[in-house]
């Protein structure tokens, strides 16, 4: 059965995205986060890692993960990828991120969480 999607448009201007707040995420001591958009588990957001900082392999059983780079540099899945650089990582499957440069490195990404069954 198809239920009818009920979800508020986001519109931030650049000002407004630079202006979120960051939080330290759990386990990702050296990762901040700037939510944007949630809708249920699936959420939207700007991710900053620490210069130097590295995030430990982890996967998301039933999430697809979507990251386009936007500054600085990082190691994922085996690649070193900078600013312009996307990445899919599909649920299930095991990622970090490395080789994170002095500058740091800022992503936008999107979590899309897919429902059991």
């Amino acid at each position: 059965m198809n239920r009818p999607l009920t979800v508020d448009a986001v519109v931030l201007d650049a000002a407004a995205v630079a202006g979120r707040p960051t939080v330290r995420l759990d386990g990702l001591s050296a990762a901040r986060s700037a939510l944007l958009w949630r809708s249920g588990q699936s959420v939207a957001g700007v991710m900053y890692v620490d210069p130097n900082g590295e995030l430990e392999p982890h996967g998301h059983r039933h999430a697809e993960h979507h990251m386009w780079i936007l500054d600085g540099h990082a190691t994922v899945l085996g690649r070193h990828l900078g600013p312009g650089a996307y990445v899919h990582i599909p649920a299930g499957v095991d990622h970090g991120i490395s080789g994170v440069g002095p500058e740091g490195c800022r992503f936008f990404y999107l979590y899309i969480e897919e429902p059991e069954g």
